[in-house]
């Protein structure tokens, strides 16, 4: 059966209008309840899903914008300010500080991510700058490879692990859709050698974890 990539995105949109029918419903029932106003309330994702990008791809897994980053909504009036937008680098490992950041909760040291309430209250006097993206090769899923990635507010720098490959570089202000690997780019020798120093102090950081028993995940902007 051949791959019907219109009926993909079609079911893809579906599913997303899906969610966000039962996102109303659940709207509904808080604010019946006299809840709503009451409820912190984040609303994001696991992950991206290509539809087609960078010549064709579908799935997830690979270190494109279309794979990592997703939508992060919260609401919570007493704490949020209504309309507040945020340009801070958030990760999927951050939703457990903040909620019990916001439950008065401390978090167990274990814990790698960090509360978003500091940025989403205007509170924040210093945040993370870079983060470090890991994927480990999938028999399942051959034409992935595994990667290290590291992604600062304007750069990513990918490294393919398994198996190898070249390396790509992108300017994310330049260049939001990745089209443009800078990596030979004499231009960007400096950048270049940024981004890679950062991506082996990230690795070394997530490295120490391992040794003393913490499981580090892969975040997602």
């Amino acid at each position: 059966m051949s791959f019907d990539r219109g009926q993909f995105i079609r079911q893809y949109a579906r599913t997303v209008h899906g969610a966000d029918d039962n996102m109303g419903r659940l709207f509904k029932a808080l604010d019946d309840a006299g809840m709503m106003d009451r409820t912190f309330i984040l609303y994001t994702s696991d992950n991206g899903y290509y539809q087609g990008e960078h010549g064709g791809l579908y799935d997830k897994r690979s270190a494109y914008e279309e794979s990592i980053r997703v939508p992060i909504l919260a609401r919570y009036p007493k704490l949020i300010k209504p309309g507040t937008k945020v340009d801070g680098l958030a990760l999927n490992i951050d939703i457990g500080p903040t909620f019990l950041e916001a439950a008065s909760v401390p978090a167990a040291k274990a814990m790698q991510g960090r509360s978003l309430l500091p940025i989403l209250t205007g509170k924040a006097a210093d945040w993370r700058k870079s983060f470090l993206v890991e994927y480990f090769h999938e028999k399942g899923f051959p034409s992935t490879p595994g990667h290290r990635t590291v992604r600062t507010d304007r750069f990513k720098y990918v490294t393919y692990v398994d198996p190898p490959d070249r390396p790509e570089l992108y300017d994310l202000k330049n260049d939001p859709t990745e089209t443009r690997n800078l990596h030979d780019d004499p231009a960007s020798a400096q950048t270049l050698a940024d981004m890679k120093k950062e991506l082996d102090r990230l690795v070394a950081e997530t490295g120490a974890l391992r040794r003393s028993g913490l499981r580090p995940r892969s975040p997602v902007p």
